[in-house]
């Protein structure tokens, strides 16, 4: 499949480009603000660069990756469908619900495909934890906690970066980063939306938080999440408690498979992994293009994530 590129900052550079290349995929051009950033990166993959989006989209290409910062993420993917093209979309999926649910309506009418890139799914903890909730192993859920956190203190002085200080092209600060994949990953598991979400962040009143708590109810089932930008040691873990048991998945958030998979206290698998979970992302979001069985989130679950990070925000 051939891959325009929709912004290059650094998770698009690092690790999402490399797994479309993996993966056996290719790059067809590349639409940049930043054009001698855009010139390396053309040179690089063999590639044509863009400065207009629209000059990228009149290209032959089968669809985009768009890593733009957040409140651009409308606009672009709107523009993709336009052209025909389907759109693997980094998260938040959008900043408003409207706008999800608007890219959901539109990529549908169109025929084309709609991918969010919350990449935990495809940590083999996810499918594990499935099915063990599936199998009812672990009986009742009463409970489940996850967090995410690191420490990232201060402002980012790249002027390309600096999007990230500001509200209303953020939408947030830890929730956007990290939570948001959270929330989904639970989502994933439980295969449902939470019946209510509410949250309390810090500092109060701030858009851009440091820290964000929220609570979840699916059905009977109670879930926490926390997420922060000031933790020095975190520990970025799901453990879930049912009647019959408590599985653990010990430091598994991140952007490598790493962690643990506990069951009743007990070591069940160690992960250690050189696969990439940006790869098995591609090849998901190819698959869904394709017609077959894809785990990638698709629209409806990107824009299930916005209703719950807005409730969480209130």
């Amino acid at each position: 499949m051939k891959f325009g590129i929709v912004s290059l900052g650094n998770h698009a550079i690092n690790r999402v480009v490399p797994a479309i290349i993996s993966s056996g995929n290719e790059i067809g051009g590349v639409y940049s603000t930043n054009q001698n950033k855009a010139s390396e990166f053309s040179k690089k993959y063999g590639c044509n660069q863009h400065g207009v989006l629209e000059e990228l989209l009149k290209e032959d290409l089968d669809a985009v990756y768009i890593s733009s910062p957040n409140f651009l993420h409308y606009n672009y993917s709107m523009a993709s469908f336009r052209h025909g093209k389907h759109v693997l979309l980094e998260k938040p999926m959008t900043l408003k619900m409207e706008h999800a649910e608007e890219l959901v309506k539109y990529s549908q009418e169109m025929n084309l495909k709609l991918g969010i890139g919350f990449h935990m799914r495809f940590h083999p903890v996810a499918k594990m934890i499935k099915e063990k909730l599936n199998n009812d192993s672990m009986g009742e859920i009463s409970y489940m906690e996850a967090s995410w956190g690191s420490y990232s203190q201060g402002t980012r002085a790249n002027p390309e970066s600096s999007w990230w200080n500001e509200d209303e092209k953020v939408g947030g600060g830890a929730i956007m980063g990290m939570g948001v994949h959270v929330l989904d990953f639970l989502n994933y598991i439980m295969e449902r939306e939470p019946d209510e979400v509410k949250g309390m962040g810090s500092p109060p009143g701030r858009i851009v938080d440091d820290t964000r708590v929220g609570i979840l109810r699916f059905g009977s089932t109670l879930g926490s999440i926390n997420t922060s930008r000031k933790y020095s040691v975190p520990d970025n873990s799901i453990r879930i408690f049912g009647t019959r048991g408590t599985i653990e998945g010990n430091n598994i958030f991140g952007t490598k498979i790493t962690g643990e998979l506990r069951v009743n206290g007990k070591v069940e698998k160690i992960f250690n992994d050189s696969v990439s979970l940006y790869e098995s992302e591609v090849s998901a979001f190819v698959d869904l293009v394709n017609n077959k069985k894809s785990e990638i989130a698709q629209g409806s679950e990107g824009a299930a994530v916005v209703r719950e990070t807005i409730e969480l925000m209130k």
